[in-house]
């Protein structure tokens, strides 16, 4: 069982020959949205390197954040099963280069955080026994080729793509109440593909954090003018909004997840849903 320093840094054009293994696999349409080697990103092929990890691999945590501005050590290869004990990390808010982190087998971890130019391929099973927390993907996916197994989800301008079942306790993902009819369209047509059995709920979430009520698409539509229903009605709605919340009061004091330190809060192992 190899550990978090047992690993062999190795450029991405030469993992193939060096690894036998093939992440841009077109064909089986398995591969990372960022391309690893662009050169609208990188200024020669060699610059993104890997940390390869030749089998079973067991971490405390995972955090390709800490990087910052620069194109190495940024992407992870496990050629077997990763064990994490606690979070990965790869909610970049503010870095420069995409992260990549590719699993052959199995991948289990308490908490899975995903953002930005964030590319993650599981060919196994993914076990997140508390959060997956999956937001404002501008170039990546979330890849799943086994099944998905986890207590929280909750997926904002963000797909995924697990090809058999896919079981939680509490299913969030974000629709757009301005497209009403977001709220009717299938998963698969919001990027978020389940190949077999849904073993959840499906909780739409018509605001950051706030679960889908019918007076949303009211309000949006002009049905409702806040400014002029009375302080009762006003209160009514209020407490709908407050009755839907996803997470904890004390996190909606500012405009939206980012300013909710939510992803912080998990990786300290602070509770963030109700």
């Amino acid at each position: 069982m190899n550990n978090f320093n047992d690993y062999t840094l190795i450029p991405y054009p030469q993992i193939a020959e060096r690894t036998g293994v093939k992440m841009q696999d077109y064909e089986s349409q398995v591969y990372f949205q960022n391309i690893p080697n662009s050169d609208a990103v990188y200024s020669h092929p060699d610059e993104n390197v890997f940390a390869v990890y030749q089998g079973d691999t067991k971490m405390d945590s995972l955090d390709l954040t800490l990087a910052g501005y620069k194109t190495d050590r940024r992407a992870i290869l496990v050629i077997g099963d990763l064990v994490v004990k606690d979070a990965i990390n790869l909610f970049g808010t503010d870095v420069g280069y995409p992260m990549y982190l590719y699993v052959t087998g199995n991948l289990k971890a308490e908490n899975l955080l995903i953002s930005q130019l964030a590319d993650v391929i599981v060919k196994g099973d993914i076990t997140v026994k508390s959060t997956l927390l999956n937001i404002d993907v501008t170039c990546g996916n979330l890849y799943c080729g086994g099944n998905y197994m986890g207590k929280n989800v909750y997926l904002e301008k963000a797909g995924m793509d697990v090809k058999r079942n896919l079981t939680a306790e509490n299913f969030y993902y974000y629709v757009n109440i301005g497209r009403t009819e977001d709220n009717r369209t299938p998963l698969k047509d919001l990027n978020i593909e389940i190949g077999g059995d849904k073993q959840f709920t499906a909780m739409p979430c018509g605001e950051s954090g706030i679960c889908f009520f019918s007076e949303m698409l009211e309000i949006e539509e002009g049905l409702i003018d806040l400014d002029s229903i009375s302080s009762e009605e006003k209160t009514r709605i209020n407490n709908l909004y407050k009755v839907n919340q996803v997470f904890i009061d004390e996190l909606y004091k500012g405009n939206d997840l980012r300013s909710h330190s939510i992803p912080e809060k998990i990786m300290a192992g602070i509770k963030v849903f109700k």
